[in-house]
């Protein structure tokens, strides 16, 4: 019998009823208080939104083994460089930036850095992935100056990203990725696999690297 009246008396202090009255509605007005103007961070599902811009154009024939589609609106962008400063230039698809990444871990991704001293310089993007192939993705921007410059790669800053506001998380490249072709430095991937832990997946929207501006010609 004694074990049975404690049994009651550890139930008691349990009980919802056993909480002051006053505590309650202090308690349920804080939590309310917690999640006013919270609704973005309630728990749900939803589906992930997947945007592409609809500025999209062939930039050479479609009977060619490898057509080239790009952002009319941004690809070939121009921007003035001045001498000493570093740039970093993310070049890929803008795609809804509520969204999650328009292009898939199982993908190409190479970014060209010309090395050849000019006044104007264009660094190029292509990506590759199977819902779009053989149709090729790429992207551009010229740096100019009013005098002859060369770029030098910053070692160590190539990455993806996404184009997310809600995920700003990136996916640095390891320097094997690398290497010079001809007068290019080439950097990308060929599929994030080895990059990714098991049953993990990525997705992104552009490759970046940063690049110094040296004005003249290479000693």
């Amino acid at each position: 019998m004694k074990q049975a009246k404690n049994t009651e008396k550890t139930n008691a202090k349990t009980k919802k009823d056993s909480i002051p009255v006053g505590e309650r509605a202090a308690n349920a007005g804080a939590f309310e208080d917690s999640w006013e103007g919270r609704s973005w961070s309630k728990p749900k599902l939803e589906e992930a939104r997947l945007g592409i811009p609809m500025s999209m154009e062939l930039l050479n024939s479609p009977d060619d083994e490898f057509p080239v589609m790009a952002d009319s609106t941004e690809y070939g962008r121009q921007f003035q460089v001045d001498d000493g400063k570093v740039y970093t230039v993310r070049l890929g698809i803008r795609s809804d930036s509520e969204g999650i990444g328009a292009i898939p871990g199982n993908s190409a991704a190479t970014i060209f850095i010309p090395t050849v001293p000019a006044r104007d310089i264009q660094i190029t993007a292509t990506f590759a992935f199977p819902e779009m192939f053989p149709v090729i993705f790429a992207d551009a921007v010229r740096l100019y100056s009013e005098t002859e410059f060369f770029l030098e790669y910053v070692y160590g800053s190539a990455q993806l990203e996404c184009n997310s506001i809600i995920s700003t998380k990136a996916l640095p490249l390891d320097n094997t990725a690398l290497e010079q072709v001809g007068d290019d430095i080439v950097i990308g991937h060929t599929n994030l696999n080895s990059l990714l832990p098991a049953h993990c997946t990525y997705n992104y929207d552009f490759i970046s690297v940063q690049v110094k501006v040296v004005s003249g010609a290479k000693s």
